[in-house]
């Protein structure tokens, strides 16, 4: 078999036979950039990555998001929640309600405290109401005895006849005597009962301030950020049932990865990007606060669970009021390392 090292259409792709190919260089052309095209699909998954790790490594950036200021409101005693009068995200004004709260066993003891008491006042009503016929009786008998009187004097009468109304007469005031003495003397011998009814009412009187404390009102003007509670749920002391965002300076919370710790200094500068696009120079104001997991719609999928060092930001600009948002998430970025290194070599 001849092998033959000389190829004509590798050598002259624009001849055919000797023949010239106008086309040649085009197909020629197009099949190239094709391969490039497919090269580049491939290839495009491994270059980003590639980008995105010098981008990280030329500078810095970390989440941040807006927080406006907070009122918790929480449950002063254990209770039931009975009824939630505001919704999320509902402007609310000073002390507006927000939350009906009801305690059974304050309930029980004002109905038993009200069943003493109303046995107690209707057992002054039934005396009140004997002593009234037992007055009555006396009067009319006292009556009779005048009119008798006269009907003697004019001869119309016999003494026997006014004799017997005046023994009805001392019956009936003898009866209203030792009625009253009855009840002065149950009165004197029962101390029991008073104090009995002094304590009901006492419980009774702290049964229904501590039903009014359970009325929750708006602290100050604001808005319901969330609603932890739902109606009918029992909540204890401290227990949290609503968050509310107030008018404020809003703060600014950077989310720092604790390897980046040489970062988390008072004073660092750095700039918070925006969602309009716009840069604001910014520097970190205290040491972490806190350590916590990131907000869950900051969170990577490739670090389902990082926990960061929590920062507080000073601008040094206010914030524009369009974005005084809670939870708005912001950018930060922070110098490079080669800035950085030839910051503290100045210095």
């Amino acid at each position: 078999m001849k092998v033959r090292f000389k190829n004509t259409r590798r050598d002259e792709p624009a001849s055919d036979g000797g023949m010239r190919v106008l086309y040649a260089p085009a197909k020629r052309t197009a099949y190239r950039l094709r391969w490039y095209l497919i090269l580049a699909l491939v290839a495009s998954p491994f270059l980003w990555f590639l980008g995105r790790v010098f981008l990280e490594t030329i500078r810095l950036d970390a989440p941040a998001q807006v927080s406006l200021p907070r009122v918790e409101i929480r449950a002063p005693e254990s209770a039931q929640v009975d009824r939630i009068v505001v919704g999320t995200n509902e402007t609310v004004s000073l002390g507006q309600p927000l939350i009906a709260l009801d305690n059974p066993a304050y309930r029980s003891m004002l109905s038993e405290t009200g069943a003493i008491n109303l046995t107690s006042e209707g057992s002054r009503s039934l005396s009140g109401q004997q002593r009234q016929i037992l007055a009555q009786l006396l009067n009319r008998a006292e009556n009779r005895v005048n009119r008798l009187r006269q009907l003697v004097a004019a001869g119309a009468a016999t003494r026997g006849e006014l004799l017997a109304a005046e023994n009805l007469r001392d019956k009936a005031e003898l009866d209203l005597l030792d009625f009253d003495r009855t009840q002065a003397s149950a009165n004197q011998l029962s101390p029991g009962l008073q104090q009995q009814l002094a304590q009901a009412s006492q419980a009774r009187k702290v049964a229904e301030e501590r039903l009014a404390r359970l009325g929750i009102n708006a602290p100050r003007n604001g808005r319901v950020l969330s609603i932890d509670v739902v109606e009918g749920e029992n909540v204890g002391p401290g227990t949290l049932m609503m968050t509310l965002t107030t008018d404020g300076t809003p703060t600014i919370e950077l989310f720092l990865e604790p390897k980046y710790s040489d970062l988390a200094q008072p004073g660092q500068p750095l700039q918070l990007h925006l969602p309009d696009g716009q840069w604001l120079d910014a520097a970190i104001s205290g040491e972490p606060s806190q350590v916590r997991p990131l907000p869950p719609a900051m969170r990577s999928s490739f670090k389902p669970n990082q926990v960061t060092l929590v920062l507080q930001v000073h601008l040094a600009e206010p914030l524009p009021a369009k974005w005084h948002i809670n939870a708005l998430p912001l950018t930060a970025r922070f110098p490079n390392p080669i800035s950085r290194w030839w910051q503290q070599l100045i210095d």
